[in-house]
This record gives structure tokens, sequence and C-alpha cells, in this order.
């Protein structure tokens, strides 16, 4: 614990000095601060609000293709470790050698991830990145 690798002295002297509330946004001026990082991050004029409800809306989408995978694999109604480790040692989901992997590897970026990088990304290069 936090506390306990302080020396107490040090720790009575720290804690009044601390400020109560975390995050830059609660300094003086700090949420323009902060709004300007997710603009330069994000490249959006998202509030923090949406990013959070955007965040929120995708862990859902992919907690429920998440759901509708494992169920499909019989293996609904546990938690994602416990599938983790099914998954990892079952031999069906493992790769039959190196050649099939690269291809696979190579199909999903060449016929699926390249043909949308144009939509995010203003110059692609054509260089084979395998």
């Amino acid at each position: 614990m936090f506390t306990q690798s302080i020396i107490p002295s040090e720790l009575t002297e720290y804690i009044p000095a601390a400020r109560t509330v975390g995050g830059v946004s609660s300094l003086p001026g700090g949420m323009e601060y902060y709004k300007g990082c997710l603009r330069f991050h994000t490249s959006t004029d998202l509030t923090p609000q949406q990013i959070h409800d955007l965040g929120l809306s995708e862990v859902e989408r992919i907690q429920k293709e998440v759901n509708e995978t494992v169920a499909e694999l019989g293996i609904a109604n546990k938690t994602i470790a416990e599938i983790s480790n099914i998954v990892k040692n079952d031999p069906t989901q493992w790769f039959s050698s190196k050649e099939e992997l690269l291809s696979m590897y190579r199909d999903a970026v060449y016929n699926k991830i390249y043909p949308l990088l144009e939509q995010v990304v203003h110059e692609v290069p054509d260089v084979n990145v395998t």
C-alpha cells in the first residue's frame, strides 16, 4: 500500500499540501488544457464527455462481439481470463504452420486493413510490409 511505503513524518507533511481533487481539469485553466490535449491526440473536436461516451459504447460493442464469438465456440458464460485460457490451450485455435499464420496475416493486412487506411491516413505507402 502507498501509505506504508512512506515514512510517517514525511506523510504528515505531504498530505496537508496535496490536492484533494485529481486530474489536470481541476487546475486553473485545466479544462481548456485538457480539451486541447484531446483535440491534439484525437484529431477531433469531440468533448471529453463525447469521447468518454464513445469509449463506453465501443466497450459495449466489443463485448457483444466477444459474447457472440464465445457462444459460437461453445464457451459462453466465462470470464475473459477463462476464455483467454481456453482459447490459448485449444489446439484447434492454433496455426498449423508458419506459412498459415503469414497467409492469414497478409490477407488481413492487404485485403482488409489497407483498403480502409485511406479513410484515416492521407498518404498510404504502397510498400509491401511483409
